[in-house]
């Protein structure tokens, strides 16, 4: 009896705003490579990633780490689109974004969507994401087109993005990374509810491992009838 005094005790009741795209545990390493095919890309678009990968490397209560892995993927967006591609999570960028994103019970805007962040668990024996990659709107002439963006948008967006191929869904929290519209955004930063979002999927600490946290919040997991969580703008 006193030992569930203590739980409760260190495991405050809190309401989450946090939801998940997938998976209800992130990605097996917390030491995550993540390439890409850099053809069609922005000249800038390893300084942006690295943006991306510092923000959110830099959660004190979250045991991920993230860094550049090849930069020489071939993989195209019609292979990561079909769970075809063989070094995920990988990053590209499509100028036929529309074209090759869009399912006929699911269109894909260019001229609203800047880009798609996705993560699958394959296995049914897992709840681990093992597959996932990011598609970036190289699409000339659109409105979303990421080359459109401010520079501090386009690292918002690249970094949203990450954070659905991570497992995380969007908050409804106006002040997060997550929040679904990149225009409520003016700074290149991570909210309370990114942190929790984080920390639940790849916690640091010894209490977090045991799972405990998950009955303190609402965590919602988001659904989708299409292999990626459609996000931002």
């Amino acid at each position: 009896m006193k030992f569930l005094s203590v739980l409760f005790f260190l495991i405050p009741n809190t309401i989450w705003s946090f939801t998940l795209s997938g998976p209800q545990k992130g990605w097996k390493t917390t030491n995550l490579e993540v390439n890409i095919n850099t053809t069609n890309c922005p000249s800038d678009i390893l300084d942006r990633l690295d943006q991306a990968f510092k923000l959110l490397n830099s959660v004190p209560t979250s045991s991920l780490k993230l860094s550049l892995g090849r930069t020489s993927s071939t993989t195209t967006s019609t292979e990561l689109m079909n769970s075809a591609a063989v070094d995920t999570p990988v990053i590209l960028c499509d100028t036929q974004f529309s074209t090759n994103l869009s399912t006929p019970s699911s269109p894909v805007d260019a001229n609203s969507v800047s880009g798609v962040g996705f993560a699958l668990a394959r296995t049914s024996q897992s709840q681990n994401i093992d597959y996932g990659g990011l598609i970036l709107n190289m699409q000339a002439g659109a409105t979303a087109s990421i080359t459109q963006l401010s520079q501090t948008q386009q690292n918002i967006v690249i970094a949203h993005e990450i954070a659905h191929m991570l497992g995380l869904g969007h908050s409804s929290s106006e002040s997060a990374l997550m929040y679904y519209s990149v225009g409520k955004k003016e700074n290149f930063s991570l909210s309370k509810d990114d942190w929790d979002g984080l920390s639940y999927l790849y916690p640091r600490d010894e209490l977090a491992q045991t799972n405990l946290a998950a009955g303190c919040g609402l965590v919602q997991n988001g659904k989708s009838s299409l292999p990626f969580w459609p996000s931002l703008l």
